[in-house]
């Protein structure tokens, strides 16, 4: 077997952030990631403590690195440094993995990691080590490195192998690494988890997580679906970013805080008393707001709504397919849909239904408002590029289905709309951006 070896690679190093009170978890995963391989930088390896240049140090390091790790704990959350980095690393666009050791998601993640994918290590540490590895390895090969500088060095343990198996294994070294991810890929698939999409960034004042679509052409619209669906369409959009998840009432309420939105109309949901200012519900989708407050909360956060061609795009992708997660027919495993639950559910709770470019419940759940005024008719005369839907308008596009509704309003092409000063106990949004 040949591992891994990217410790000859300084460009793959990892930036470990954590508080010191996690120092010997840090260790246990340091030395686990040492032994796959990975060049990994800890600060007390490197910095004597109050060396005067430990703040530079640290800048140059996260600088230097391609990703971080973020050890989240009660007292990470509290760190003055862990927040420092975690900011710094934001500012120079690296990619960040969290690692929940200590606490819960309330404790333990801070308001600018809330909607990143985490991986979980306080039930069990050896899978979520091996977890942890595998999404690492992934992204430095595939996302960061050169494949073909992902040189597979012989395992020193090796050394009294046969030249012929040695040459063997070197000169086939790519299709085996390509293979060794596909196969890490279709188990993380049959365990019901993907790994978090490359292509994520931070934004704005709330911290929400954007998923990346890049430019170029999809088909809109559903000759199969309903008139207002129709004609099908070739689209071309401009690149765009749009949040991976649907605001949730957290992200929302730090609005409310700062002065510039209003609150929900009605802090209850359907099945619960207290919902939006319950602690136990700060990551489930806001509802009980209407197209004003979205617009009003998206411009706060530095960001917009986004278009229907947008949404659609980010829900379907660019090969037509009927459901964010292909053309099979939706399950119980895929979204929160048929009031089968009866009520919202957590963002990110249906990893098996994510769209291509990694957004979370773009069926089912709630409803999404998006920016256009509604036309019926529209497609018969929309833009080929960049469509921002009519000028004028009594109704606002809502897109994406709810908890409430059955199969077919969870196809990526439905479209339906409401007055913009609305709101349901099934209606929310999310945000999107320009590059």
């Amino acid at each position: 077997f040949v591992e891994n070896n990217l410790t000859n690679l300084p460009a793959s190093q990892i930036f470990i952030s954590y508080s010191r009170r996690d120092a010997k978890t840090r260790h246990r995963l340091v030395e686990a990631l040492r032994e796959q391989g990975l060049n990994v930088w800890v600060d007390n390896e490197k910095l004597n403590p109050g060396d005067p240049a430990w703040e530079e140090e640290i800048e140059a390091a996260i600088i230097a690195c391609v990703a971080v790790v973020v050890i989240l704990s009660p007292d990470s959350k509290n760190s003055e440094w862990v927040r420092r980095e975690i900011s710094f690393a934001e500012q120079h666009n690296k990619r960040i993995f969290p690692v929940l050791v200590l606490g819960d998601e309330n404790s333990a993640l801070t308001l600018r990691l809330i909607n990143h994918q985490f991986i979980d290590m306080r039930q069990n540490e050896v899978a979520g080590i091996a977890a942890l590895t595998n999404s690492l390895s992934e992204y430095l090969v595939q996302g960061k490195t050169d494949i073909q500088t992902a040189i597979l060095n012989e395992n020193p343990r090796s050394a009294a192998t046969s030249n012929g198996l040695r040459g063997f294994l070197l000169k086939f070294k790519i299709p085996l690494l390509v293979l060794l991810f596909a196969l890490i890929g279709y188990f993380l698939w049959r365990a019901g988890t993907r790994p978090v999409p490359a292509m994520t960034t931070m934004s704005g004042e709330d911290g929400a997580v954007l998923v990346y679509i890049a430019q170029g052409e999809f088909e809109m619209g559903s000759n199969n679906g309903n008139p207002n669906e129709q004609p099908t369409h070739k689209i071309i959009l401009d690149a765009f970013w749009i949040d991976q998840t649907e605001v949730t009432n957290k992200m929302y309420a730090a609005c409310v805080s700062a002065g510039t939105c209003s609150p929900p109309v009605n802090t209850s949901s359907a099945l619960r008393s207290v919902y939006y200012s319950n602690p136990e519900f700060d990551n489930y989708p806001v509802v009980y707001v209407s197209w004003n407050d979205a617009n009003t909360y998206c411009s706060w956060a530095g960001r917009r709504l986004p278009t229907e061609a947008e949404w659609e795009k980010a829900a379907r992708g660019a090969d037509a397919r009927v459901y964010p997660w292909g053309n099979n027919e939706p399950g119980d495993d895929l979204l929160n849909y048929k009031n089968n639950i009866g009520d919202t559910t957590r963002v990110q709770n249906y990893p098996n239904g994510i769209s291509p470019y990694g957004a979370n419940d773009m069926a089912g759940n709630v409803w999404e408002w998006v920016s256009d005024w509604y036309s019926e008719d529209y497609y018969y005369n929309s833009p080929s590029s960049n469509p921002l839907g009519p000028s004028s308008g009594v109704y606002r596009s809502m897109r994406g289905g709810s908890w409430l509704y059955d199969d077919d309003f969870a196809r990526s092409a439905y479209r339906t709309a409401n007055t913009p000063d609305v709101t349901f106990n099934n209606l929310g949004f999310r945000c999107a951006a320009s590059p």
